[in-house]
């Protein structure tokens, strides 16, 4: 499965900046995955994956606030 970097887009939340980053994964059988990833810290990624860079944006847009919360209470 190889990966191609679509585009990065900033999710701002409570003044804080974090990049977005949108990828298409290309499978051998010709079907394509897209993937969002954001990275909240070091080795802590937070990874949502569909049929499209907007559905991925939208899935990101949806988790990010709720895995940015969950860390805060740690």
């Amino acid at each position: 499965m190889a990966e191609e970097f679509l585009f990065s887009e900033p999710f701002l939340w409570e003044g804080k900046c974090y990049l977005v980053q949108v990828y298409r994964a290309s499978h051998v059988t010709g079907r394509c995955l897209h993937m969002a990833q954001t990275a909240l810290g070091p080795g802590d990624i937070v990874i949502s994956d569909g049929r499209s860079p907007e559905e991925v944006l939208q899935k990101q847009h949806t988790v990010l606030p709720v895995a940015i919360l969950s860390r805060a209470l740690l």
